[in-house]
């Protein structure tokens, strides 16, 4: 196997591809992205490091590491897509680099060498990755704390047969090295200051599982062997139950170091969450921790809810297409049969861990009650692991002749090769049920509401023709399927892992660093912002409100209230609302005549169903400036200004 600075090299030039080309092309996506750029360059325009502005408005979702990174990025590259993506995409490629030294340890190089190929091209780690969020920050921080755990607690493979089968203590499994466990609790309070307290909550929850699973075998003597599987599996559970009893749980949490972990997390993270409760007078303390952290454990926010289906389907579709293995990689998890114990051992632990990491993260947010795809993400670099390690084994042993010997018979991967082609299939079949009947149609430009049903939505879609062109994207795994299934069948062994890394390569660049092009090109909406932009006035919405247009507009946006059953407030309907106090605070709704009355010039950004009627509401001298499709909805947007709001290079 090539060195480990050739697998680091090529690692790198496959994480530089996948997350750099094209990074800063496609313009930012609603919702997340636009609220966290342009929350940090609201923060780097006023000059404050400790409380997150967006909109004039307090940015309670996260805590400011985020915020801290994309200020560092916009002073070198200036206010741009690439500058709030580009800290993403670099700590997803020293998440890579972290999976490989964890595979690399708990297996060997080619596992850790195929993981990290395998984590820089999975879906949804290639969305966080190539997204302006907190998301590839959580990862990164998570995954170097349990890299760090794992180069303390599993000796390294050349001076292993020195190291003792089983621990003889609780306190045995875990790193002695202090720089090691201090550089672990570092990570984790940089993990609290970028998402908050999960930052360290489940990387010590795996940890702690990892910790409780491995010393249940400390006991273990060889009459249980003599037993009959119905008598080995009463004891291992008994032994399972007995193992979280309060006094083996105080011994393993001792054993932890919590007095240094909480003094190392509290180091890092106390001091912004302090100051920012200062400067807020306790206002994002109570609305992040409470609102944000116990809100969405127990109500499914934003209508944020699904069953426990949820996440396996999440992962089986974000881990694609290497969660085509999810087959054999459940079979591998049986252990082995062969005589050395030793190695039986250390396989047996680098599973439980690994399996700890995926099952504490989906078990935690399928009990909270919201749920996003992304909130598993950071367990996927085990996945990466894990499946490597099948295919790694399945490889190698169909290479050496020695395929009897192997604990994933043939028929998995045939099934897993043959998932990759149903998996293509599915990528067109499923863009064109998007297009045809969850996309809207579009609605002619130079006609109102009122001739909408005349006119029967049937004008072509530019975004619809745009998703059937990136449905020939499923041909890229349909033609790996054939290769691969091909070369299973005629015994080209060394084909298998080859094909199935380039596949993924060159299916996840094409996908996300053209594909998003090509879907960005058809959002019109930047007509209405560049007029916007230019024009001088006070920016309001009614009826629609999207943070793209507050990032891009360049300009904060007031949202006008609209009644009941979308209709407009009367004239003389007037509403009185305090002013914004304190500049944290939120800043309320209007009413159509307070926003009015309190500006001389303004724009209104709305959608063609309200136009008519807003314009007959407001002054003579107000009119319809322009007008351009709304992205993925069956409207138009119009913008309403005044005759003072005139383009300044078209004044006299």
């Amino acid at each position: 196997m090539r060195s480990p600075v050739v697998q680091v090299g090529i690692i790198l030039l496959i994480t530089l591809t996948v997350f750099f080309t094209n990074l800063g092309t496609p313009r930012l996506w609603d919702w997340d992205e636009p609220r966290n750029a342009g929350c940090a360059a609201e923060m780097l325009e006023r000059g404050d490091w400790v409380v997150p502005i967006f909109n004039q408005q307090l940015r309670r979702h996260k805590p400011a590491l985020l915020y801290w990174l994309m200020m560092s990025a916009y002073s070198v590259f200036g206010v741009t897509e690439f500058a709030a993506r580009f800290w993403s995409a670099t700590l997803a490629v020293g998440t890579c680099l972290g999976t490989y030294a964890i595979g690399r340890r708990l297996y060997d190089d080619r596992v850790g060498f195929l993981a990290a190929i395998a984590l820089a091209t999975s879906m949804m780690f290639v969305v966080a990755a190539r997204a302006a969020t907190p998301d590839s920050v959580l990862v990164f921080c998570g995954t170097m704390s349990l890299m760090f755990f794992v180069l303390g607690a599993f000796p390294k493979h050349d001076v292993e047969a020195n190291s003792k089968l089983e621990p003889s203590s609780p306190s045995d499994w875990f790193p002695k090295n202090n720089l090691i466990v201090i550089a672990m609790y570092l990570t984790m309070g940089l993990g609290v200051l970028a998402k908050g307290p999960i930052g360290f909550l489940l990387p010590m929850a795996m940890i702690g599982m990892y910790g409780l699973l491995k010393t249940l075998t400390a006991d273990e003597t060889k009459s249980t062997k003599k037993q009959s599987f119905l008598a080995r599996t009463k004891t291992g559970l008994w032994r399972f139950v007995r193992s979280f009893n309060p006094m083996h749980f105080g011994e393993v949490l001792w054993a932890m170091r919590p007095l240094t972990a909480t003094a190392l997390i509290l180091l890092v993270s106390l001091p912004w969450f302090v100051l920012v409760h200062i400067r807020t007078e306790g206002d994002f303390t109570q609305l992040f921790f409470v609102g944000e952290h116990f809100g969405r454990a127990t109500t499914a926010m934003e209508n944020h809810s699904g069953g426990v289906w949820f996440y396996p389907v999440m992962i089986l579709i974000g881990f694609f297409p290497w969660s085509c293995f999810w087959g054999p990689v459940l079979v591998g998890l049986v252990p082995p049969t062969a005589h050395d114990k030793l190695a039986n051992s250390r396989l047996r632990d680098a599973n439980c861990f690994l399996l700890c990491w995926i099952c504490v993260q989906v078990g935690a947010f399928t009990i909270a009650q919201t749920k996003l795809p992304s909130y598993v993400t950071p367990c996927y670099p085990a996945l990466a692991i894990l499946t490597a390690s099948c295919f790694v084994s399945f490889a190698s042993r169909l290479k050496t002749q020695l395929a009897g010997q192997s604990g994933v018979p043939k028929i998995w991967f045939y099934a897993a090769f043959a998932g990759l082609g149903i998996g293509g299939i599915l990528i067109p079949a499923g863009v064109y049920l998007g297009t045809e009947h969850l996309l809207p149609s579009p609605i002619a430009s130079q006609e109102r509401i009122s001739d909408v049903a005349a006119l029967g939505y049937t004008q072509p879609s530019g975004i619809k023709a745009a998703l059937k062109q990136l449905s020939l994207l499923g041909l890229i795994p349909i033609v790996a399927s054939g290769v691969l299934l091909f070369a299973l069948w005629q015994k080209r062994y060394r084909w298998l892992i080859p094909v199935y890394s380039i596949t993924a390569v060159i299916f996840a660049i094409a996908l996300f660093a053209y594909g998003a092009v090509v879907a960005d090109r058809h959002r019109e909406c930047m007509t209405i912002l560049n007029e916007a932009k230019n024009r001088p006035g006070q920016l309001a919405t009614y009826g629609c409100l999207e943070s793209t247009w507050i990032f891009y507009s360049g300009k904060p946006i007031t949202e006008l209230i609209v009644e009941p059953k979308t209709q407009l407030a009367p004239v003389g309907t007037f509403a009185f609302t305090r002013p914004q106090r304190k500049f944290w605070k939120p800043v309320p709704p209007l009413f159509l005549k307070q926003f009015v009355n309190s500006n001389e010039r303004y724009l209104i950004i709305t959608t063609n169903e309200f136009a008519d009627g807003l314009l007959a509401r407001l002054p003579p001298e107000f009119s319809q400036i322009c007008e351009s499709d709304y992205f993925l909805e069956n409207k138009r947007l119009c913008l309403i200004g005044n005759s003072d709001t005139v383009a300044p290079d078209s004044r006299p």
